[in-house]
């Protein structure tokens, strides 16, 4: 089945689903129930309120302040980033 004009036509897509899972802690912070890395807690002001971002002509749901959210889950984020399997997490390379 083909899925539309947003995505040419094409019968494939990027993302069908993907659920994160987080628990509310009575100290306000969000912990990510996420079972392969290390559990983090966000601050609910990262994820909170909701904000918007457009992708491809599409509105989707996103974290309140989006790279905060991003480095708390994968690290550095600059395009020199090199992926840790101590911390799981991507670092910047220093020389």
């Amino acid at each position: 089945k083909l899925i539309g004009p947003s995505y040419n036509n094409t019968n494939y897509h990027y993302v069908t689903v993907d659920l994160q899972f987080y628990l509310k802690q009575s100290s306000g912070l969000y912990r990510w129930m996420y079972y392969i890395s290390n559990p983090i807690s966000i601050d609910n002001t990262i994820i909170e309120p909701c904000g918007e971002m457009l992708l491809e002509g599409e509105k989707f749901k996103c974290p309140n302040k989006i790279e905060e959210f991003l480095t708390l889950h994968y690290g550095y984020l600059g395009e020199d980033a090199v992926y840790s399997e101590e911390t799981k997490l991507y670092k910047k390379v220093t020389i």
